[in-house]
């Protein structure tokens, strides 16, 4: 044993506690709530962060899983949808379904950017209404072509 390599026992804990934090993260992707599950402090995490080239690599695979379960969780909203209980007079007296088109458009624009995305209308933004944009080309062209006479 040298004085930079700790104990195989205290590696041992160490490994343990890296895959449960790298699961709990995974699951959740929040360093507080992974940490805690851990049992260790965000500085430890941030030193294994820094220090360990395969922990980093790890977190970032863990981080693509915590990823995919918002985004799973985001589909299900938009699609599946969920029962929001409906009140009379104080009384639960039935469920509707409930969707969120916000979370369907994000995730359209997160698959399909290039047809989703958010498009901006030049003639709009600077204040010309359509086709005014191409009478003005025009125009200058028509008086570039007199000139050169």
């Amino acid at each position: 044993m040298t004085a930079a390599q700790p104990p195989r026992k205290d590696r041992a804990r160490t490994a343990k506690t890296k895959a449960a934090f790298l699961q709990h993260y995974a699951e959740n992707g929040v360093v507080l709530y992974a940490c805690r599950a851990a049992g260790v402090g965000r500085t430890t995490f941030y030193d294994w962060l820094k220090k360990d080239a395969r922990f980093a690599a790890l977190h970032a695979q863990a981080t693509e899983d915590a990823i995919d379960v918002l985004e799973q969780e985001a589909k299900r909203r938009a699609v599946d949808g969920w029962d929001e209980p409906v009140f009379q007079k104080g009384e639960a007296v039935g469920t509707v379904r409930k969707y969120s088109d916000n979370l369907l458009i994000t995730l359209l624009k997160g698959k399909k950017p290039d047809v989703y995305r958010e498009r901006l209308d030049v003639n709009a933004k600077h204040g010309l209404a359509p086709g005014e944009l191409s009478e003005i080309l025009a125009e200058g062209r028509k008086r570039v072509a007199e000139a050169a006479k």
